[in-house]
């Protein structure tokens, strides 16, 4: 895909964590978020699936 498709994350405010979102890409009508996938369960969320 063209980097001129990709786009930083949108800035959304405090209260939606974005940190697990590397970029967006729209390609024609659809848009793709490409996701940091160590960071999108903490250590916490990750230790609770096991219980």
């Amino acid at each position: 895909m063209p980097s001129s498709n990709i786009q930083p994350p949108p800035d959304f405010g405090a209260a939606i964590r974005t940190d697990f979102i590397q970029a967006m890409v729209r390609v024609d009508d659809v848009l793709i978020i490409l996701l940091i996938l160590n960071r999108v369960l903490s250590l916490e969320d990750l230790s609770a699936l096991d219980k």
